[in-house]
């Protein structure tokens, strides 16, 4: 069906999936208490939750410099997440607009 939406359109949602794979393969480190790195996968706007929770019950034990570390990938993350929700909002205003557009047309 989306085949014989206007290339416009197509485009779009395309471009929507891609936002999502994105938001899907996006991974930050956090330093453990060993001093090496786990590799924390954060689901764009899921996980974010879950990392804080972590910093949160695990700051404690952690040397400045790791929490420090924490942070940073904190403040990754929920910067990706700011920027993934403004860069889908506006392709759905501008989906919303040609949709209203073609439609107006057909009236």
């Amino acid at each position: 069906m989306v085949e014989i939406l206007p290339l416009e359109l197509q485009r779009n949602f395309s471009l929507m999936k891609e936002l999502d794979a994105d938001a899907k393969s996006t991974s930050y480190s956090f330093p453990n208490s060993q001093g090496d790195t786990d590799k924390v996968m954060i689901v764009i706007m899921q996980d974010a939750e879950d990392a804080t929770v972590e910093f949160l019950t695990n700051a404690p034990e952690k040397t400045e410099d790791e929490r420090m570390e924490m942070i940073r990938g904190l403040t990754k993350a929920f910067t990706k997440c700011v920027q993934h929700s403004e860069d889908k909002v506006s392709l759905t205003i501008q989906t919303y607009d040609m949709v209203s557009r073609i439609t107006s047309h057909h009236r």
